[in-house]
């Protein structure tokens, strides 16, 4: 049944952030994301890149590690940290797209 709602969560959804890797490769790394999809007029603001839209789409996440290998928790700090990293950035706007858009996650 369609219901007809404001916002929707959905929770882990797969992305993919590709970072370039020495000898021109892209390595790949497939984590998961808990996203609140918005309402036409807040997902203006989230597909033209706004920070602070981008920050309350990303409810929690899998699969993200620290420079040391320990698991990041999702928190307000971590998130400030990793929407400053372009490759994880683009990660989630490929994935809300996709989410917002009705369309299959890619398999990863």
């Amino acid at each position: 049944m369609f219901k007809v709602t404001s916002e929707c969560l959905v929770k882990s959804w797969p992305a993919v952030v590709e970072m370039p890797a020495d000898g021109g490769v892209i390595e790949k790394f497939n984590i998961t994301l808990d996203l609140l999809i918005l309402d036409v007029n807040e997902n203006g603001k989230v597909l033209n890149g706004d920070k602070k839209a981008l920050k309350n789409i990303v409810k929690g996440w899998s699969g993200i590690f620290d420079k040391d290998g320990k698991e990041m928790l999702f928190n307000d700090a971590n998130l400030d940290a990793l929407l400053l990293n372009q490759f994880f950035v683009i990660a989630v706007f490929r994935a809300y797209t996709q989410a917002s858009n009705g369309q299959a996650a890619e398999k990863n």
